[in-house]
């Protein structure tokens, strides 16, 4: 279940994992491992190419100049005008994805009463899958996902008729196991969100995924750039495929891989080109 031993490893070959530190572990672990600035609350507006490099505009005001960067914004705000890029982006590759409606909810109660199991499946009112997060952290507690229809649905409710809801279709699949109390909740909103606008993603019908996916794969900003996310992976809509294609990327314009610039001697990043990569992550990374 802990993912935490194993972020060394190849995460193509790993099985399903929970990550018990949260996601964030993953910045602090490549930014120690590089002695690089993690700069937070900073959000893109703009990202230029002048002068043979890239000028990232924030929204606070400050501006940063980087010989590379990797922009690892999510899908829905790459199909918004909410950041510019000048040379600009693939629109219509960018448009061919989808950026699915996936939410999460996470209830905590007052002690465990369902059976301990990796994952439950709730078919009434309507499918929901359950990951039993008392198995990862030793709390009592749940964590539900919804998505498409559902999700649109759930998020026209308030957070107590969320509860509520959860609440009764777990009567309905305990129904023997007395009241049910939840102690604390969290629900993301994620389709909503300004800074994420979507979920997983996926292919529009009609699109062709193979020459759309070499686009989205092409370097970006005069081939200063590159794109990472998980609709950029060949596992797009995991975390994993995510991870993977952002090491895909940092490869692509450090080693100059992607772009046919000249990579840095003997084909190795030079420190402070690798350092202003992954600056330029944290920065266009929301």
């Amino acid at each position: 279940w802990d993912s935490s031993p194993y972020l060394d490893d190849d995460v193509a070959t790993l099985e399903d994992a929970v990550v018990i530190p949260g996601y964030g572990v993953l910045a602090e672990r490549i930014a120690a491992d590089l002695d690089a600035e993690v700069v937070f609350d900073a959000p893109v507006s703009a990202a230029s190419v002048a002068d043979g490099q890239v000028a990232v505009a924030t929204t606070t005001g400050n501006s940063y100049v980087f010989d590379r960067v990797v922009v690892a914004l999510p899908l829905g705000v790459l199909q918004t005008d909410a950041v510019k890029f000048s040379p600009p982006l693939d629109d219509d590759a960018l448009a061919a994805r989808g950026a699915g409606v996936a939410e999460k909810y996470v209830l905590v109660f007052d002690r465990v009463f369902w059976p301990d199991d990796d994952f439950l499946y709730t078919v009434q009112p309507d499918p929901l899958e359950w990951l039993n997060l008392d198995r990862a952290i030793g709390a009592p507690s749940l964590a539900c996902f919804a998505v498409g229809s559902l999700a649109l649905r759930l998020a026209q409710l308030s957070d107590a008729e969320k509860t509520a809801y959860f609440v009764d279709t777990l009567r309905r699949m305990f129904p023997g196991v007395g009241s049910i109390d939840v102690v604390a909740s969290e629900y993301s909103d994620w389709h909503a969100d300004e800074r994420t606008l979507g979920g997983w993603s996926y292919v529009k019908p009609g699109a062709a995924y193979r020459s759309n996916d070499r686009r989205l794969k092409k370097p970006i900003l005069a081939g200063l750039g590159a794109l990472a996310g998980e609709y950029v992976a060949e596992m797009f809509g995991t975390t994993a495929g995510a991870w993977l294609s952002g090491v895909a990327a940092a490869e692509c314009v450090v080693e100059g891989l992607c772009s046919g610039l000249k990579p840095a001697s003997d084909g190795a990043a030079a420190p402070g080109l690798g350092a202003a990569v992954l600056l330029a992550v944290v920065a266009v990374w929301c």
